[in-house]
């Protein structure tokens, strides 16, 4: 289960660092966070319940992925 939200998030990274609104790609802030939501990336992109917050999103919430069965994936991962 860990390689598989491993493997979305680094999906979602590769998405995440080629957006203007990446705090990196504009030389701005560290951690690496979205400028567009503030959300530090380390986090947004392993919740599998979240989507990108652009009106036209990069990406996309995992179906069938609430907030409480993240957090239960966060819990059993290490991701919490």
């Amino acid at each position: 289960l860990k390689e598989e939200v491993e493997k979305i998030a680094q999906e979602r990274l590769s998405i995440c660092r080629g957006c203007d609104y990446n705090s990196k790609k504009r030389k701005k802030r560290r951690p690496e966070q979205c400028l567009h939501c503030g959300s530090l990336l380390k986090w947004k992109i392993r919740s599998l319940s979240s989507s990108c917050p652009l009106a036209t999103p990069k990406w996309t919430a995992v179906e069938g992925i609430d907030d409480k069965t993240s957090n239960k994936i966060d819990e059993l991962t290490g991701n919490e």
